[in-house]
Formats: structure tokens, sequence, C-alpha cells
């Protein structure tokens, strides 16, 4: 979910938004349409924000130390940026969670819906 922290090992992340291939991961990888089946699944992966830098290590536990009530997962917004317009405003709830460039793109989508 995002605006979720999580505990890895002495580290303290925070989700920020979704994770979505690139068309040069997916050349790198050589599977074309990679973007496509990912937006199909709606299982992105999640974007962190460091809050406490620790050591984490390959099966460390993640233990979530806060939810927030507002439901809106990493796979909301992502299905958001893929054209589900509907979602766009309940992103209003999530802004001040997302990275820089999510925030611009919230703001340019919200103004011109005329949200």
């Amino acid at each position: 979910m995002v605006g979720e922290r999580w505990q890895v090992g002495d580290a303290v992340l925070q989700v920020r938004g979704p994770r979505i291939p690139c068309r040069v991961f997916a050349g790198f990888r050589g599977v074309p349409d990679l973007v496509k089946r990912f937006t199909a699944a709606g299982r992105p992966g999640a974007y962190l924000a460091v809050e406490r830098p620790g050591r984490a290590r390959a099966g460390d536990e993640v233990r979530v130390l806060d939810r927030p009530v507002h439901g809106v997962t990493t796979a909301h917004v992502m299905a958001a940026m893929m054209g589900e317009r509907d979602r766009v405003l309940a992103l209003g709830e999530v802004r001040e969670y997302l990275g820089v460039r999510g925030r611009d793109w919230l703001d340019r989508t919200l103004a011109a819906m005329g949200a």
C-alpha cells in the first residue's frame, strides 16, 4: 500500500509508488511485450524511499510498521497512470507519499481533468 512503512533488517523503508519495467529493460531482457504484460497483470513492484538506512540481507523478514488507512495500492496508482482515469481522483489521498515525478504527473493529470 502506498505510504506503508516497512522494516527490513535494520533499515526502514516507505512505499512511494509503483515500479513498472520500462521498454529499455524489456529490450535488455529480450521480452518486447514486458510492459504490456506487467500492465495486464496489475502487479507492479514498489519504489521505496529509505527513511532510516541500515543493513538488510537476503532472508530478512519484512515487517510492516505502519499501514495508512486510505486503501490506495501501487496497483491502483499504476492503473491510473496507464489510463484508468476514474482512479486518478483517489490518488489525491496519497500525493504526499508519491515521489517528485509521481506528484508532477498527478498534478498535471488533475489539471488536465479540470479537478
